[in-house]
Order: C-alpha cells, then structure tokens, then sequence
C-alpha cells in the first residue's frame, strides 16, 4: 500500500533532478565558454555604461535634429494615416533633410554652431568650477586627516 507513495514522489524527484541537472550543466557550457573567449579578446561581459554627470552641460541639438524638431508635427500631418508609425515620420523627415539646399540647411547649422560655441564655453567653465570644488575638497579631507590646521608643519620639537 505505500508503494505507491514513493513512486509518486520519485517522479517529482526525477523532474526536480533532471532540472538541477541541467541548470548545473547549463552553467558549466556557459563557464567554459566563458573561459575558452578569456584570451580571444572577444568581449563575454557587457561593459558598464559611464555615468553621466546630470549637473553638466548638454549637448546642442545638431543641424538635422533642429529640423526634426521643427518639422516633425508638420510632416506628421502631411502623412496623415501614415504619419501614426514614428519609423515612417523620421524615414520622411530624413528624406527631407536631405533633399534642402545648403541655404536652406544653413538656418539649422547656424543654430547648431552657435548653440555649440556657448555649449563648449559652459562645459569649460563647468569643469573649471568641478575641479576647484574638487581641490578644495581634497584640501579639506588633507587637513582633517593630519589635524593639523595649517600650523608650520614641523614636528612639534623646540630647537635640535
């Protein structure tokens, strides 16, 4: 009568090994692969992106996205129906782009190039102030660290 019991439990045993063993098997292809790529120079890990600084300076828009900007809701409604999908409105945008004369394109470059030039001023100034704050910083840590405030920098000692 209690054979039945443990055949029941052993199917749920087998279907739990059989599972472990395949994640322990999936896990030691991908730790060969792993190892096997190591002195390939092909990448195996995603290198982390590079934060941001949200306090610095953004970047200007350049010549083609100040058209978008421009002109998207317009050539989104000349589209009419097929202006719904964005792939088709930024195809059309691009197409448009590139079919206006330099004169023409002059008036988002223009734009771009002096957004640039105090866009390059404020990242100058930005990084400028960074690294002063940063040395006084480094200042401040230095002279909390020797508990000193700033005296001769001697030993202490009368005369030797």
């Amino acid at each position: 009568v209690s054979n039945n019991a443990p055949h029941h439990h052993s199917f749920l045993e087998d279907i739990r090994s059989t599972t472990a063993a395949a994640a322990a098997a999936a896990a030691t292809k991908a730790a060969a692969i792993e190892s096997a790529q190591e002195g390939t120079g092909k990448k195996t890990k995603r290198r982390e992106r590079r934060r941001r600084d949200p306090n610095r300076p953004t970047q200007p828009l350049n010549a083609f996205m100040r058209f978008r900007q421009a002109q998207w809701a317009a050539i989104k409604a000349d589209l009419g129906e097929r202006g719904g999908d964005s792939r088709t409105v930024t195809a059309e945008v691009a197409h448009r782009y590139k079919t206006l004369t330099n004169d023409e394109k002059k008036i988002y470059v223009d734009a771009y190039e002096a957004d640039k030039q105090r866009w390059l001023n404020a990242v100058r100034k930005y990084d400028q102030e960074r690294a002063a704050a940063e040395a006084d910083a480094l200042r401040q840590a230095t002279s909390t660290n020797n508990g000193d405030s700033g005296g001769s920098g001697g030993d202490g000692g009368g005369s030797g």
